[in-house]
């Protein structure tokens, strides 16, 4: 009998524990997603956006051998274009209220847009992080988790619809299925209408 609040309790810990990963990673995404698409959703850039701004201020603390100048100025671009989009937001530029964006890349690709969100962007935020981590390895690091996180959200939110699809199709044969049925068996007696048989 004593087991179960404790288990209730380590399921509570647990939720808590994974939501800070993943809003740690979803700050991540943010520091290069920012710069990456544009007409962003009402309310896609709200917390995050502060995880992200703590995640600039002190990944270079990671570093201590090396010189923060170049996170400080990308801190700055990132929180213009933050600024930016809040701007767009007011005036009504944005679509639905969690849109995550749409990709700057797409006028340079005949992909799907989520086929750039998955992964043209992390493997362009990718390949820029290892020409940028030879001038400048902290950021060169920032921009690989960037990226990796991108991947991973992306990934995550594609494997979300695919399943609402699949049940979304059970249902649909489901229905298809009663309604034959209820179509064979109203067949059988004769069709009633306004309340009576034909």
């Amino acid at each position: 009998m004593h087991d179960q609040p404790s288990s209730q309790s380590g399921d509570k810990s647990a939720q808590r524990a994974f939501h800070w990963v993943l809003l740690f990673i979803h700050g991540f995404a943010l520091v290069t997603i920012v710069f990456l698409r544009r007409g962003f959703g009402d309310k896609y850039i709200n917390v995050q956006a502060g995880v992200a701004l703590l995640i600039l201020l002190f990944f270079g603390a990671f570093f201590p051998g090396y010189d923060p100048t170049l996170l400080y100025v990308y801190l700055g671009a990132y929180i213009l274009m933050c600024a930016r989009h809040n701007i767009s937001k007011r005036r009504g530029l944005a679509e639905h209220s969690m849109y995550s964006g749409t990709p700057r890349l797409m006028r340079f690709f005949g992909a799907s847009e989520g086929t750039i969100k998955r992964r043209h962007e992390p493997l362009a935020v990718i390949a820029l992080a290892f020409l940028t981590s030879l001038v400048d390895v902290p950021l060169g690091f920032l921009l690989l988790w960037s990226g990796v996180a991108i991947y991973m959200i992306e990934s995550s939110a594609e494997q979300a619809v695919q399943a609402r699809l699949r049940e979304m199709n059970d249902l649909y044969l489901e229905q298809q299925s009663v309604l034959e049925r209820f179509r064979h068996e109203r067949g059988g007696r004769g069709e009633r209408v306004g309340g009576y048989l034909d």
